[in-house]
């Protein structure tokens, strides 16, 4: 499956946080900043559901620049697995802590290769109390371990880095 860009996932956010309740397709793309060819694609995948005059329908940008105040959109099943395979999903969560999040909550969420997969697509940036870390390379000694080894052998406490989105990381937010 092709990864969802950031505008998708703004979609897929929002949907997420309201929780089952529909929301209206041309105020969701308005307040999100989405293409119509981004949402196209979210109901070619299945990952969300389009209902038009109490229809599900398939979901196109013509149709969407037609029909978009009287269409509604909630998130499938699809969407919902989507959410708990991706690890994007934590940039939600960063994206909303003004001041980051500790590395030891992000990793109740996920696991460390996958926080170095962030860090490698430059989508957050770690920092402790008086130096950045690279996270991207780095790696615990065992899982469940409190330590995290860094490049270069140098090891830190895992509750003393504290996680940020990037600039790039935040466009993963919804507005």
């Amino acid at each position: 499956m092709r990864k969802l860009e950031p505008e998708q996932w703004r979609i897929l956010g929002r949907l997420i946080s309201l929780c089952g309740v529909r929301a209206r397709l041309h105020d969701l793309m308005k307040a999100q900043d989405v293409s119509p060819e981004a949402v196209a694609d979210l109901s070619e995948r299945g990952l969300i559901t389009a209902r038009l005059n109490g229809e599900d329908i398939a979901l196109t940008p013509g149709l969407i620049k037609t029909h978009g105040r009287q269409t509604f959109l909630t998130l499938s099943r699809a969407g919902d697995a989507q959410r708990w395979d991706d690890p994007h999903r934590v940039l939600r969560t960063l994206g909303h802590a003004h001041y980051g999040l500790s590395l030891s909550f992000l990793l109740g969420m996920i696991f460390i290769d996958d926080v170095a997969l962030l860090a490698r697509e430059g989508l957050i940036h770690a920092l402790t109390e008086h130096d950045t870390v690279d996270l991207g390379d780095a790696r615990q000694p065992f899982n469940g371990s409190q330590k995290l080894i860094l490049p270069g052998g140098a090891e830190v406490w895992i509750s003393a880095v504290i996680v940020r989105t990037t600039r790039t990381g935040q466009l993963y937010c919804e507005r």
